[in-house]
């Protein structure tokens, strides 16, 4: 645990023995103590890094609906999902702001709260506001996303994808070089 970067942050020394006897004795979700581990470690990815996934990310031009998937976090993530199997699992939860206010996801039968999907107008720009939840509480909220959903598509993008674009395409085409597609957002 020595590469904590602020000192200041960590527990004093009296603390220490306190969480390490609430994690032996059950009292801390296992899921808080692999936040913590990977907030102690550069090289391992936290929750709180996953964000839209451009590119399986879906606009379906016949629906009229945007079908939002999220990236994969890494090993603590997989442990994450390993330690809630039996309670659902991790789920992505969230709205979207537009231009007539609050958009709420559809709801799906088969619901695994790894994707949001939303009815959407065309020519309009939303902001997603999301957060990761596991057993109902919130884990990490995850970066707000924008998007501009075009008026009219341009005729190489039906050509190429058909009714159903992937976000990666409509953010090519508003001129923003390819490196800038993964930071979106921001």
């Amino acid at each position: 645990l020595p590469r904590m970067k602020d000192p200041a942050n960590w527990p004093s020394k009296l603390e220490r023995p306190i969480f390490i006897l609430d994690v032996m004795s059950g009292h801390i979700d296992i899921c808080e103590i692999l936040i913590f581990i990977s907030k102690t470690d550069d090289l391992i990815a936290g929750i709180e890094s996953k964000k839209v996934d451009i590119h399986s990310s879906r606009l379906d031009l016949t629906l009229n609906t945007i079908s939002l998937n999220f990236t994969d976090c890494g090993v603590i993530e997989k442990l994450m999902e390993l330690e809630l199997s039996g309670a659902g699992g991790l789920k992505v939860k969230g709205w979207l702001e537009g231009p007539t206010g609050k958009l709420v996801a559809n709801q799906k039968e088969d619901d695994t709260g790894k994707s949001l999907n939303f009815n959407i107008s065309h020519g309009a720009t939303y902001e997603l506001i999301c957060a990761v939840f596991a057993r109902d509480r919130q884990l990490s909220r995850i970066q707000n996303f924008s998007i501009h959903v075009p008026q009219e598509l341009k005729a190489r993008h039906k050509k190429k994808y058909g009714t159903s674009v992937p976000l990666a395409a409509l953010v090519q085409s508003e001129g923003r070089p390819l490196s800038l597609n993964f930071d979106i957002g921001k």
